[in-house]
């Protein structure tokens, strides 16, 4: 009895094995079938659950091919790592596995991956690329969806249309497949593909994102629509894939995709469709067709090739076509090149040929083909597929990706500038360039204080993000200038920032007030004390002055006398200021004696106490910057001015803030004489007036009083009205706001 259920338990687990390795000769069978028919999806699923029934290096290595054929990256990593660790394996399975690790994202040194300098060029691609910091690509919320979004081009009216696989009555959960990966189609995928599986253009309009029309019947998929002028028609050009239901003899029977052109109708919908003459459906695939100075340009695995679909182009003869003409081995080879695109006289196009960063990357090539195909770099590729570049009519680039994702689904990507090229030039007053110079030093210093690093090329340039920046400029003998630099959205334009650098003014002496005197006296009057008193102010407040005194007297005393008298008010004065705390090497003293006089009374005129008065003072002047040799900022906190008049105004606008309140107005020391019972300006009067109207234009904290006279050759009220005339005579020339009248 025990050996007859040994033998039944026996017989039943032959029975359970064998009928499970019959059922996963079954499903590799049938995953073969799909395999043979580039339905790589559902191989891909066959093959894995063939290897769970039984773990075998056929199953997992087809598994790995099938998702690698689709783009599905995190698939194929996950099968080739599988695949790796049987006996059988050889070093080409290896490097698919690291090259799928790197399309992952996965780290081939977290992952203990070794490769040699050779392979490393297999895995990474064998060309040096290009990264531009300077720019990424976001994604097109509008456009995108769940599934596959991709090929965004605009027809002349600015619609924009793209290509999807969504519903736009409900959404699904189902998977995307890739059209762009899959150039041929099996008779039944109509019966076998899911609602995701069918790509459609979509348009964005004014009812929002539709389904464009079409007048094709029996269409599995439209793709990548592109739009061109004939005559004043507007006309696309786009890529389906329609059934061949007559022709299918046989469930292996396939139909290759085709290119039709068609009217743009006023919805955006497309109207008399035509297929293209060289199209051959059961025989090979044309796609991706786009019009660029009256030619027609493709991409077609047709016979006559370099392998996989190359780039054609044909010339337009009207309605007709000319022969297709391959575009040559500058840009195709053994792989795929497929999605042209022509701007600006380049040709940009895709390409998975193995010296890329992994998978499809842009290319570009001058249209004339006169170059080389140089792969775009990055951001504009990533280790996955980077297709369909475009250009619209604003300047904005757009391509199509799946960058960062595990599945084989693609976003629509836009362009965004993250710094933006800024060239700084920096010029002398008087217009000479300085920033090519010996001894410049510009910097431009980001928030934190890090200097951004800038290149010398007709002028300092560099490459800043948006923010707050400062830039600070120094060279011997001008002014250092510290001043902000915001930086706006980058928008990828050049900005250009000029600077002027002010020279110092080493020496350059500004009257500021005058202390007056008693006769034949140099003692300090108490409202001498309070001139003296502001000036100790002003030196305090502004250590990169002095002060000089010069000093006079009138003209009753003998030139030797009153030069002696002129020294003494000077040093009485400088006396003075020392007393305040003023340090006796910021003060310099000069004296004229009776030389300078401000009004005609000279020796022997007779001329009124009042008048004499006027000569007997001392004339504070300040000395800007007196070190010849010296470095110095710019005062009261100044941080840049661009001309010495601003300079010089801000100075006095400074010096004015520590006297206004005790000197509302400074008396002009000039004479200015008329014709007996007269008031018209004669010609040596305007001359004065002159130098007193550039005077008042030049320090705007100074105002001028006008006190005008008269002989005494007629009546008290002649004489009134006559003076009256003289001061208005004067207020009208000048024609100058800061004037006070008196008569």
């Amino acid at each position: 009895m025990k050996k007859q259920l040994k033998k039944i338990l026996l017989g039943t687990m032959l029975v359970l094995v064998s009928g499970g390795l019959f059922a996963q000769r079954n499903m590799l069978r049938y995953a073969d079938i799909e395999y043979d028919l580039k339905r790589f999806e559902h191989s891909g699923s066959q093959y894995a659950e063939a290897f769970n029934i039984k773990q075998t290096y056929y199953a997992a290595k087809r598994a790995a091919e099938s998702y690698t054929f689709i783009r599905s990256y995190q698939k194929a990593f996950e099968w080739w790592g599988k695949t790796v660790k049987f006996a059988e394996s050889d070093r080409e399975d290896y490097l698919n596995y690291a090259r799928a690790a790197v399309q992952a994202g996965q780290s081939l040194t977290d992952l203990g991956i070794t490769l040699t300098e050779a392979e490393r060029s297999k895995v990474y691609g064998g060309e040096s690329v290009a990264e531009d910091e300077t720019i990424a690509f976001r994604t097109v919320d509008k456009y995108n969806s769940a599934g596959t979004d991709y090929g965004l081009r605009s027809d002349r009216e600015g619609r924009n249309y793209f290509v999807s696989d969504r519903n736009l009555n409900e959404e699904t959960q189902k998977k995307p497949i890739r059209l762009d990966v899959r150039k041929r189609f099996s008779g039944d995928d109509r019966y076998r593909m899911n609602d995701r599986g069918f790509h459609q253009i979509l348009m964005d309009g004014e009812e929002g994102i539709v389904q464009v029309s079409t007048e094709l019947e029996g269409v599995y998929h439209l793709s990548t629509p592109a739009f061109y002028e004939n005559g004043d028609v507007q006309q696309a050009i786009f890529t389906a894939v329609l059934r061949d239901d007559k022709g299918r003899r046989t469930r292996r029977h396939e139909v290759h995709p085709g290119l039709y052109t068609a009217t743009i109708e006023q919805d955006g919908s497309f109207g008399k469709v035509r297929a293209l003459p060289f199209n051959k459906l059961s025989e090979y695939g044309v796609m991706h067709g786009v019009v660029y100075n009256d030619r027609l340009y493709f991409s077609s695995d047709m016979p006559g090739g370099y392998g996989g679909y190359d780039l054609y182009y044909t010339e337009i003869l009207g309605d007709s076509y000319g022969p297709a003409i391959n575009l040559g081995s500058k840009v195709n080879g053994a792989s795929d090149e497929v999605f042209p695109y022509l701007h600006e006289g380049k040709l940009y196009f895709s390409s998975d040929r193995t010296s890329g960063l992994g998978g499809l990357d842009i290319y570009s090539i001058d249209a004339e083909l006169s170059g080389q195909a140089v792969n775009m770099g990055k951001p504009y590729n990533t280790a996955q597929d980077d297709f369909a570049y475009y250009v619209d009519a604003n300047g904005l680039q757009y391509l199509s990706s799946d960058r960062g994702m595990s599945e084989s689904r693609d976003d629509i990507y836009s362009l965004a500038f993250l710094q933006d090229l800024y060239r700084l030039r920096v010029f002398a007053e008087s217009g000479e360039r300085l920033d090519g110079m010996e001894g410049l030093q510009l910097q431009v210093l980001d928030a934190n204080g890090q200097e951004v690093t800038m290149d010398i090329q007709d002028g300092r340039i560099g490459r800043l993000k948006e923010g707050a920046y400062t830039v600070e400029i120094r060279k011997k003998g001008y002014f250092p200038a510290r001043v902000p630099l915001t930086a706006l959205a980058a928008d990828g334009a050049e900005k250009e920032l000029d600077y002027t650098l002010v020279p110092i003014p080493y020496g350059k002496m500004l009257a500021i007030d005058t202390v007056y005197y008693d006769f034949d006296k140099y003692n300090i009057r108490p409202d001498a004390a309070e001139v003296l008193d502001r000036a100790s102010e002003v030196l305090a407040a502004y250590p990169d002055f002095n002060l000089n005194i010069t000093s006079h007297t009138d003209a009753r005393a003998s030139n030797a006398y009153n030069e002696r008298l002129s020294q003494n008010r000077s040093n009485s004065a400088a006396n003075y200021l020392k007393g305040t705390g003023v340090v006796g090497e910021r003060l310099s003293t000069a004296w004229k004696g009776e030389q300078e006089p401000v009004n005609p009374c000279v020796e022997g005129v007779d001329c009124p106490e009042s008048m004499h008065d006027r000569n007997r003072r001392s004339i504070l002047s300040l000395e800007l910057y007196p070190d010849l040799d010296g470095d110095y900022s710019l005062p009261g906190g100044l941080s840049y001015v661009k001309s010495t008049d601003e300079l010089m105004e801000a100075i006095a606008s400074m010096v004015r803030e520590k006297q206004a309140s005790l000197l509302p107005l400074i008396l002009a020391e000039d004479m200015v004489y008329y014709d007996l019972d007269k008031y018209e300006i004669r010609p040596d009067a305007s001359k004065v007036l002159k130098a007193a109207e550039d005077l008042l234009k030049k320090y705007p904290f100074l105002k001028l009083e006008i006190a005008s006279h008269t002989d005494s050759r007629q009546t008290l009220l002649y004489n009134d009205r006559l003076s009256k005339n003289r001061s208005m005579a004067v207020f009208f020339h000048l024609s100058i706001s800061r004037i006070e009248g008196q008569y």
